[in-house]
């Protein structure tokens, strides 16, 4: 959760002294908006009304579901967040400034927006930039990166791990899988995340129910990977993953952004978008530099569950992990800029797991609060 002691932008300030609040006190206090608000404050189910008639609009859906789902970023995101002042400056500052800079509601939570002046705000990929990045790759090879089967195909020579695609093999052939691997790791063969990823015991199941299981529900089952030891320790229930953003002309590939992903304890994934952590990576020596954070801006110096340090450590096989995928990247030279995830198996070696063609640059700018748009200058406006 983002605390309440955090000195506010000037954009936000704006916003204060617009509504009366006496904003002209020591920086160093550092507050939230309704450290500044005086005598009794509106009531926290009223603050909708209040925002419309500061900003001198008319109710209408459009922006009453704006306001409801900035609320709903504002109560997962800050503490003792039943606030109708905090509530009311934040979704203004958004609404009149983070908002016309390409922003989402969550973005504006995740990056802390509300204490970045606009100088600094810019130097965050908002969800527009995203949007505008991902129109650069050639939207016909988007299946090689998101339907996990063909992935797995393509790079057959690059992954140790046996697999089958639950929707397009038949029955005999899962069946010989099932039979040769009791316990295997199961996800949506399309990168469909309203399926859970999970470890399967095959014991527990009998036959037919297992296939219907992965037939229908369009399942790929994967042998279970070995990782690496230093990886294993930070948190041991996941198969713990880094992704490397790459930018390509076509003829060469570079590394220009990373991050780390750690599952928490009983995860069997590390997905940062679902319950794992991430920690940003230097891209030139493979080293960690900040803390870990989870989805909702809460900071770890070391892992919750473990108590592993990651600072300053350097990622297994960082080198190596560059080459694999700047060469996975020029398999496709249609392809500008790309997201690859890889795991580190115990004997060292690199194992692609898949690639995003539209990146979760959360991952990459949250866990340091540090914006790297500077990257991608060149092509954005």
């Amino acid at each position: 959760m983002i605390s309440k002691n955090r000195m506010l932008s000037e954009d936000c300030k704006e916003v204060c002294r617009s509504l009366g609040y006496d904003v002209s006190g020591n920086d160093n206090d550092k507050q939230m908006p309704s450290s500044y608000a005086s005598g009794e404050t509106l009531p926290y189910d009223k603050a909708y009304i209040f925002v419309l008639n500061k900003l001198g609009l008319k109710a209408n859906p459009q922006f009453e579901q704006l306001f409801e789902l900035f609320q709903s970023r504002y109560e997962r995101f800050v503490d003792q967040n039943q606030n109708a002042a905090d509530l009311s400056v934040l979704f203004m500052d958004w609404y009149q400034h983070a908002n016309t800079e390409g922003f989402t509601p969550g973005e504006y939570f995740y990056y802390e927006l509300f204490n970045k002046d606009a100088e600094e705000r810019r130097t965050f990929i908002s969800s527009r930039d995203k949007a505008a990045l991902k129109k650069l790759n050639d939207p016909l090879r988007f299946a090689y990166l998101s339907n996990r089967a063909i992935f797995n195909e393509h790079f057959s020579d690059q992954i140790t791990r046996e697999w089958v695609n639950g929707v397009t093999r038949g029955r005999q052939e899962i069946q010989e899988f099932i039979a040769k691997h009791q316990v295997f790791f199961v996800k949506a063969s399309n990168a469909n995340y309203k399926y859970k990823p999970a470890i399967i015991d095959s014991s527990k199941y009998q036959e037919n129910v297992l296939f219907e299981l992965m037939h229908y529900k369009g399942l790929l089952a994967e042998t279970i990977i070995e990782q690496h030891e230093q990886l294993a320790e930070i948190n041991p229930s996941s198969l713990n993953t880094v992704r490397a953003v790459v930018r390509s002309d076509g003829q060469e590939a570079k590394v220009v952004a990373a991050a780390a992903s750690f599952g928490k304890d009983g995860d069997v994934y590390d997905s940062f978008t679902r319950t794992g952590l991430a920690a940003s990576v230097d891209v030139e020596s493979g080293t960690i530099n900040s803390p870990l954070v989870d989805k909702y801006n809460n900071v770890y110096e070391k892992h919750p569950d473990t108590n592993a340090s990651i600072i300053g450590m350097v990622y297994p096989a960082w080198n190596q992990i560059c080459d694999v995928v700047c060469k996975a990247m020029l398999d496709f030279p249609e392809l500008v800029n790309a997201g690859w995830d890889v795991a580190v198996r115990k004997d060292g070696g690199v194992e692609l797991m898949g690639g995003v063609a539209g990146n979760n640059y959360i991952a990459m700018q949250m866990p340091n609060q540090r914006g790297i748009r500077n990257l991608y200058e060149d092509v954005l406006e």
